[in-house]
């Protein structure tokens, strides 16, 4: 793809460019405690912002209009290694966001979606389902500050469920007071997400296609998942009314121009500092920006 190659060559100059100016940085003078740290996060922090100043300034994503070609521009940009020297290097990855449900959102779902995220929780092994189902609704309650929940867990006092590390807090919660292991069954990495706004139907895991339509997932969505199949039009599809509808209950749509980036930063001997953010391809702005190190 013509318009994809000129991106990755626009990518890894300007990329390159940032790593010359990244090595040139000396911090040596600071007299910060753990310094090597400091230089690495402003390194990432610059990556991250160099890396966002190229895709709004890429002419040829303005051109990405065609599912299949978006498709192909996530498949080409999946994983994007810089080299910088023998012990560091940068990860560039491209993915598709809206793939899963973000698990904020359930606290506005009705009983037919209540039924439906039981019922899967259950096909995994979950014994108590209804009861995971309160702890999560008792974490999102916005007008509750006090529930036990609450006072043994402080970090969900802004009534959100913010990362994983929050998510396992609460899967823990649930083994302690229920003793069922079932829950570690549950795929949830396939599954839930802690951002996002709506599901984009070609790119949504297979995973969220099972609580949506339950045993009927593989006969519904199962080419889709799997990228054998591109829908651009829901009511292009094979679908029947009432899957369309169930599909628009979970707020499922097509071509849903959101990439999530990224940036890796490796040391020998150290862990990665990661920064993400989403950007919106259509609006050129950059989402739920955050860095973990």
């Amino acid at each position: 793809m013509k318009r994809g190659y000129a991106l990755l060559v626009t990518l890894f100059l300007i990329f390159s460019i940032s790593l010359i100016l990244l090595k040139s940085l000396t911090l040596s003078n600071l007299s910060i405690k753990e310094s090597g740290n400091f230089q690495r996060i402003v390194q990432l922090n610059l990556a991250t912002k160099d890396t966002l100043n190229i895709l709004k300034n890429s002419p040829e994503l303005k051109d990405l209009n065609d599912t299949v070609e978006y498709d192909n521009f996530l498949a080409e940009y999946e994983n994007i290694p810089f080299s910088i020297d023998k012990e560091d290097a940068i990860l560039l990855s491209l993915e598709p966001s809206n793939t899963k449900i973000n698990i904020n959102d359930i606290k506005s779902w009705d009983s037919s979606q209540k039924r439906d995220f039981i019922n899967y929780l259950r096909a995994y092994g979950v014994s108590s389902a209804e009861y995971f189902w309160d702890i999560l609704q008792d974490a999102l309650d916005q007008e509750s500050r006090a529930t036990a929940l609450k006072e043994d867990m402080p970090l969900l006092a802004n009534q959100k469920i913010s990362n994983k590390r929050v998510f396992d807090r609460l899967i823990s919660y649930y083994i302690q007071n229920s003793s069922d292991l079932g829950i570690l069954n549950v795929p949830w990495d396939k599954l839930i997400d802690f951002k996002g706004n709506g599901l984009d139907v070609n790119h949504m895991s297979c995973e969220v296609w099972r609580v949506i339509f339950g045993d009927r997932a593989d006969e519904i969505g199962g080419e889709i998942c799997h990228s054998k199949k591109v829908v651009k039009e829901l009511n292009s599809t094979s679908f029947s009314k009432d899957d369309i509808k169930r599909l628009k209950r979970y707020k499922v749509s097509t071509n849903i121009r959101v990439v999530s980036v990224t940036i890796r930063l490796s040391k020998k001997n150290k862990n990665d500092i990661i920064s993400t953010f989403d950007y919106d391809i259509d609006r050129k702005k950059a989402l739920n920006v955050a860095m973990d190190f």
